[in-house]
């Protein structure tokens, strides 16, 4: 008798001898539904397995404008021992106009990989699992604005991290005045504004009608207003108003 044999010729009342099991690592091996003792007729046995238990899959940063496309939010996920599992999120979200945000890749622990740079792991899950995504802001969305003038950059995206250089031309007869808005953090020299691109930035450049100075000379006469120099703003009216000394 060879040890192990699937197929055995036993002796009636003799024991046959349990083969060799190799278990697929997804299972766990719970015996044989016979005992190989007297055998006493022509038997079949079986073996009994009973798969491994789940494994839990913990997902941990998921930004909020990822939710909706992420493979698997932030959460405890349940999973077949010895599956293969997909995790993905997007590569970058943009949260209306305000910023887009890049995934950076994920940190792991268990059955996924310590680290990695994408936005999707394959892993085959034998052990209780985590992975945590990781995010940077890549654009800010910077607004600009301006009557009565213009501006050399345009509304749009910007890198984040860094500082654009804004510079406001008045049109026709109008002068600069200054610069308002979201100006935290940044440098403002007359009409050049440079914006640190480390938030979303809404920023206007006002401008005012040039003024004009009229020189309003008197003798013995009162004038309205008073003699000397006086400004005014480009297209009003100035209105002068004389009243002679008693003897003119």
């Amino acid at each position: 008798l060879k040890s192990g044999d699937l197929v055995q010729s036993i002796v009636e009342d003799d024991s046959a001898v349990a083969p060799e099991v190799t278990v697929d690592d997804c299972y766990i091996f719970d015996g044989w539904d016979v005992t190989f003792d007297s055998i006493t007729g022509d038997t079949v046995v079986r073996a009994k397995y009973t798969h491994k238990p789940p494994v839990k899959l913990t997902v941990a940063g998921v930004i909020a404008d990822a939710a909706a496309t992420a493979s698997h939010n932030n959460g405890d996920y349940e999973i077949v021992y010895g599956d293969e599992v997909t995790v993905t999120v997007p590569k970058s979200v943009t949260n209306a106009v305000e910023k887009i945000t890049e995934c950076t890749g994920w940190i792991g622990t268990g059955s996924v990989p310590s680290s990695g740079a994408a936005e999707s792991v394959k892993t085959r899950m034998v052990m209780d699992s985590a992975i945590t995504w990781s995010w940077q802001v890549a654009k800010w969305w910077l607004t600009l604005g301006a009557e009565n003038g213009t501006l050399s950059v345009a509304s749009g995206w910007q890198t984040a991290g860094l500082s654009v250089s804004v510079t406001a031309t008045p049109a026709d007869h109008y002068v600069f005045k200054q610069w308002r808005g979201d100006l935290d953090g940044c440098a403002v020299d007359g009409a050049m504004a440079t914006l640190a691109m480390d938030r979303k930035r809404s920023v206007l450049a006002e401008f005012e009608l040039a003024k004009h100075k009229v020189k309003i000379g008197g003798g013995m006469e009162t004038t309205m207003p008073p003699a000397g120099e006086h400004d005014y703003a480009y297209g009003t009216m100035a209105t002068v108003t004389v009243v002679n000394a008693g003897q003119y």
